[in-house]
């Protein structure tokens, strides 16, 4: 699979926002046939020439910025054969399912009753700060 065309805006030594010709072209056309994907980007980019730099403002290339690190931070800046990075997900707690990460209880009719200690047969705990 072909790398997406917005890593033509990767940062370079020489290039600061990336390939002077090749950016906003994948720009205007990412905002024309995409725009849900990438809707802070294409709002900071309304009115972008597609061969002028120039025309980029600020904002917009903060948003074409912050776009690129995620696309090069999931590996789709690179030719691949398109299955998913998964190496790059990561598990934090809580997570939205903990029960499958952990084996832990989600819901108080899952904990186990302690008999007569604590609130209705559930044991208590406070937090003190």
């Amino acid at each position: 699979k072909k790398a997406n065309s917005l890593c033509d805006c990767i940062a370079t030594d020489e290039q600061v926002y990336g390939d002077p010709d090749a950016c906003p072209l994948a720009v205007s056309d990412t905002c024309a046939n995409e725009p849900s994907l990438y809707i802070p980007m294409c709002v900071a980019c309304e009115g972008v020439n597609a061969t002028a730099i120039s025309s980029m403002s600020a904002g917009c290339l903060q948003e074409v910025n912050r776009v690129v690190t995620l696309l090069t931070d999931r590996h789709l800046c690179e030719d691949s054969a398109g299955l998913p990075m998964c190496e790059t997900e990561t598990i934090s707690n809580p997570a939205p399912e903990p029960s499958i990460f952990y084996g832990t209880a989600t819901r108080r009719r899952d904990i186990t009753s302690l008999g007569n200690s604590g609130v209705r047969g559930y044991t208590t705990t406070s937090v003190t700060g």
